[in-house]
């Protein structure tokens, strides 16, 4: 009889792949075309890359037993048939299953050519995985070998593809996401998502009784770019100062744009308003540096407006309204400044 160990792994294998059979299953039926824009499905080739390619395989007269051992030693779900060096079938957990214990056949010696699949689909290198999702779902194959030249050299299966299409969701999650919560132009935090960051820092700087500020950025002369330039020169300029930006910032702070030439800073945790000033100046120096787009030289100069909690708001929509207002009054006193935010 074959030991129960070995039976044990087989079918805690055939177990651990039903969800995925089924989740495969309902993906195929959906069609795998409808993801997101942009997405591509890989290449079996691409998969044998990442989970290798090495080929285990025994010859026809091998006992079930001993395959299973190697199908356990290898975690592998399925094994290719060769013999003399051709391959004339593929044997899996399923067909042990199917075959062997369900028809009551559990001696340790059957050969394997007695239960193996041997109506064998085989798939090449350069297939797209998306093909071969389409292959297993018509012809409910869960292994598929690969074959180059006549030679076996790896096999796909239902796992590999099922991963590969969980990976891609998550990579498309995360696209969906970064396009929620990021400016497309300059890859900065958008309004809805500094708000939310803003209203965050509100709520700790509450519960531990911290300051934090809020710096309102707007360009002086920009329109100007956009004018002279077109809006491709201004777009340049607007991605090269967020990274500029980014630069002289300090780690912690979050730095946002609000849309056209509106950024926003918020600084949490400063030692004193000296830092908000600090800071304001660092702003005022990067914005002044010349911008260089098709050969040409640009200057523009910023308005900075500041706000800081608690003394100039207890809510995010105060605090950006405060800073908002008080870069008016920079602009207001000649541009190219700062100014704090003081009540009328």
């Amino acid at each position: 009889m074959v030991r129960y160990s070995t039976v044990v792994y087989a079918f805690g294998r055939i177990m651990a792949i039903g969800a995925l059979c089924y989740t495969f299953a309902k993906a195929a039926h959906l069609g795998v075309r409808r993801r997101g824009v942009g997405a591509r499905m890989k290449k079996v080739r691409e998969v044998l890359a990442v989970k290798g390619s090495q080929v285990f395989s025994v010859p026809p007269d091998a006992s079930v037993f001993d395959a299973l051992k190697v199908m356990a030693e290898k975690d592998i779900g399925a094994l290719v048939i060769i013999d003399a060096e051709n391959l004339v079938g593929i044997m899996s957990e399923r067909d042990y299953a199917r075959k062997v214990i369900v028809q009551g056949r559990a001696s340790r010696d059957t050969p394997v050519r007695d239960i193996m699949t041997t109506d064998v689909l085989t798939v090449d290198p350069e297939r797209p995985l998306e093909e071969c999702m389409r292959l297993m779902a018509t012809w409910h194959y869960r292994h598929l070998p690969v074959v180059l030249d006549g030679k076996v050299v790896g096999v796909v299966s239902i796992s590999d593809l099922v991963k590969e299409m969980m990976a891609e969701q998550e990579q498309t999650i995360r696209r969906l996401a970064s396009v929620a919560s990021r400016d497309a132009l300059t890859g900065l935090f958008n309004r809805s998502m500094f708000t939310q960051r803003l209203q965050q820092a509100l709520a700790q700087a509450e519960r531990h009784q911290r300051t934090l500020g809020v710096l309102f950025v707007d360009l002086d002369g920009f329109k100007l770019i956009n004018d002279m330039q077109g809006h491709e020169a201004g777009d340049h300029v607007l991605a090269e100062l967020a990274a500029r930006l980014q630069r002289c910032m300090r780690e912690g702070d979050t730095l946002g744009r609000l849309g056209g030439d509106e950024f926003v800073v918020l600084i949490e945790s400063f030692r004193d308003e000296s830092h908000l000033i600090e800071v304001a100046r660092k702003v005022l120096d990067t914005v002044a540096q010349p911008f260089f787009v098709r050969g040409t030289t640009h200057h523009v100069t910023a308005s900075v407006g500041i706000a800081a909690f608690p003394t100039d708001g207890r809510t995010t929509q105060q605090l950006i309204n405060h800073a908002d207002s008080a870069m008016y009054r920079a602009k207001e006193a000649g541009k190219n400044q700062f100014q704090r935010y003081a009540r009328d």
